[in-house]
């Protein structure tokens, strides 16, 4: 039997063709999920509570969720994209407290899990309020020097984003 050079290139770019698709489609979940995690569309669950804590100028604010936030988050996301999230979050968290405890002794070091709400007293008497379920990032830090607005921050790059904060 004799093939022509056209049918046997016709075949083997379908072949790789349905083949492409055929992983594609296996993987569509996966992607999906991954594409909603980083695409910012994701929502946070909201918190159980609706506590506040009042925080003085020049504190560090770790929040974190609730216990039942976590496992909503927990349930909400692939095992393996969940572990390695908290793992991260373990290790910024536990760098900028070495960070500030190093090199800012003075700034208060706040731990937060049971409060929905974080109001920040300026040093002349005005307070601002801020609605956790308002950021879709389950652990966070902010800084807050009392004069200027609190601010979220990076937590990859901490070192600079303290320094660039409370410099005078």
């Amino acid at each position: 039997m004799k093939f022509s050079i056209h049918l046997i290139f016709a075949l083997i770019i379908s072949t790789f063709g349905l083949s492409f698709l055929s992983s594609c489609g296996k993987n569509n979940k996966k992607e999906q999920t991954q594409t909603i995690e980083n695409s910012g569309t994701k929502v946070k669950p909201p918190s159980s509570n609706q506590d506040t804590l009042y925080i003085i100028p020049n504190s560090a604010v770790f929040y974190k969720p609730d216990s039942i936030q976590l496992l909503k988050i927990k349930s909400l996301t692939e095992q393996w994209i969940f572990e390695g999230s908290m793992h991260e979050y373990e290790f910024q968290i536990r760098n900028a407290k070495i960070v500030l405890k190093k090199d800012w002794p003075e700034i208060h070091i706040l731990d937060e899990t049971d409060s929905r709400f974080l109001t920040f007293q300026y040093t002349n008497g005005r307070l601002e309020t801020i609605d956790l379920n308002q950021y879709n990032d389950p652990y966070g830090m902010f800084l807050y020097n009392g004069q200027k607005p609190p601010v979220l921050v990076d937590m990859t790059n901490v070192d600079q984003a303290i320094y660039f904060y409370f410099k005078q």
